[in-house]
């Protein structure tokens, strides 16, 4: 049985010469995800997803799963370190093209927080 993940809306704020693009994901119960992939350019990369709650705070999170998966191929789960509460990142080398970028977390309160985006790494 397949299932769908349901649509999510994501808000791109392009970055300056430098600086990563930041993808803000709305999840459920007005909260939101912050990810991003530094630097974005093909070799070593890190891929960010920062949790935060409706009012804008950072919402604690138990535990985080990142993985990546370039088109055609499969998913790799990324090594993940906290850097805060709810901030978690994953290393990885990626090769030029089209990816997808996805986090399954926990929150503190035990409900689930799924997130994914995608993004062109350049060569």
């Amino acid at each position: 049985v397949k299932t769908r993940a349901p649509t999510q809306e994501i808000q791109v704020i392009e970055g300056g010469p430098g600086q990563p693009d930041l993808y803000t994901i709305s999840l459920a119960g007005e909260r939101s995800v912050q990810a991003y992939v530094d630097p974005g350019t093909s070799g070593a990369n890190e891929v960010h997803f920062t949790f935060f709650d409706p009012s804008g705070g950072e919402l604690p999170v138990a535990d985080a799963r990142i993985n990546a998966t370039m088109a055609g191929g499969a998913a790799q789960d990324l090594e993940v370190r906290r850097l805060g509460p709810g901030h978690f990142v994953g290393g990885t080398d990626l090769d030029a093209g089209s990816w997808r970028f996805g986090a399954e977390a926990t929150a503190e309160d035990g409900s689930a927080l799924t997130a994914q985006f995608d993004q062109e790494i350049a060569g």
